[in-house]
C-alpha cells in the first residue's frame, strides 16, 4: 500500500487501480484503502481489525443522475438474509480463513442494529428530468457485479489474506463500497400502484428520501460464492453506496464498528475525537 490519507481522527493507507484475477475475469480495482487500528487506546474488539475498503467509482452520466432504491421491508427477509461481509481471522485454521461475519454494526452510519440496514435489493436508474432509463448498459447492476468481483479477487491473493492474517490481533473485514456522483434515494410505495408486468412505479405515487449513503444485499453469482475454492456460506453480501458528496464523512464514519450488543463507550472516543 502506498499513500496515506488523514481525515478526522481516521487514517488509511490506499493505492489505485489494484490489479485482480478471478477465473471468470481480469480487471482492476479503482481504489483499496485500509484503516489501520490505532491500538494504543482501549477499543472494541471488531475495531483491531483491518478495514479494507474494495471501493468502485462511477461517475453517473445525465441518463442516470438519480438512483432510487427499492428496500425489502418483509420481517422474513429480515431474519433469512442477516447483513453479511466478508472477513478473515487470526484464529481460524489454515484452510479456513476466510468467513461471513452477519452481526456488524456501524452505529456513525445509522447502522446501530441489525435490522437498522437499508436492506435495498432494487434500483432503477432515472435521468436528469426524472424520466426512467431503459438503457440496459447504464445500470446499478454492473458496478454491483464490478465491486463483488475485485472483493473476491482481492481475497484471493495469498500475500494479502495470510500478511493481515496475522498483522493485526484480530484480523480484517472486507467492505464493497461504490461511490458515486449519483443522487441516491430510497423509496416508499403502495404495492398496489406498481404498474405491471413491467413492475414500474410512477414517480408521482413514490415517496422518496435522499439518502447520503445506503446499504444493498448484492445476490452472488454462483462464480462468486467461493474464495480460493472453498464456498461462502451466504447467498447474498451487503454492499456500501456513498455519494460523492458525502463521502470524507463516511470515511470518518465507517471504521467505527461493534458487534452486536456492543455499545460506544464515550470516554474511550473522547480520546480519539
Amino acid at each position: 500500500m502506498g499513500s496515506t490519507y488523514h481525515g478526522g481522527d481516521k487514517s488509511y493507507v490506499y493505492e489505485i487501480e489494484v490489479p485482480y484475477s478471478i477465473p471468470e475475469h481480469d480487471g482492476t480495482i479503482d481504489i483499496v484503502a485500509v484503516r489501520i487500528p490505532r491500538l494504543n487506546v482501549p477499543i472494541p474488539p471488531l475495531m483491531k481489525n483491518n478495514i479494507f475498503l474494495i471501493i468502485e467509482a462511477k461517475k453517473a452520466s445525465s441518463e442516470i443522475k438519480h438512483w432510487v432504491f427499492l428496500k425489502n421491508t418483509h420481517t422474513e427477509y429480515s431474519r433469512l438474509y442477516e447483513s453479511s461481509f466478508v472477513s478473515i481471522t487470526k484464529f481460524a485454521k489454515k484452510d479456513d480463513l476466510i468467513h461471513i461475519e452477519n452481526r456488524l454494526t456501524f452505529q456513525k452510519l445509522g447502522y446501530s442494529f441489525p435490522d437498522k440496514y437499508d436492506k435495498c435489493v432494487n434500483c432503477f436508474e432515472y435521468n436528469e428530468k426524472f424520466k426512467l432509463n431503459r438503457n440496459n448498459d447504464e445500470k446499478i447492476y454492473k458496478p454491483l457485479l464490478q465491486v463483488h468481483r475485485e472483493l473476491n479477487g482481492f481475497c484471493q491473493r495469498d500475500l494479502i489474506v495470510h500478511k493481515h492474517r496475522f498483522d493485526t490481533p484480530e484480523g480484517a473485514i472486507f467492505l464493497p463500497i461504490i461511490v458515486t456522483t449519483a443522487n441516491l434515494y430510497t423509496v416508499s410505495y403502495n404495492p398496489q400502484e406498481v404498474i405491471l408486468p413491467e413492475a414500474l412505479l410512477p414517480t408521482d405515487k413514490a415517496i422518496l428520501e435522499e439518502k447520503s449513503w445506503l446499504t444493498y444485499d448484492f445476490p452472488l453469482p454462483q462464480h462468486l460464492r467461493s474464495i480460493k475454492g472453498k464456498r461462502i456460506r451466504t447467498e447474498k453480501l451487503t454492499t456500501f453506496i456513498v455519494s460523492a458528496n458525502h463521502w470524507e464523512q463516511f470515511l470518518n464514519s465507517v471504521g467505527e464498528i461493534y458487534g452486536f450488543g456492543e455499545k460506544r463507550d464515550h470516554d474511550i472516543w473522547e480520546r480519539l475525537e
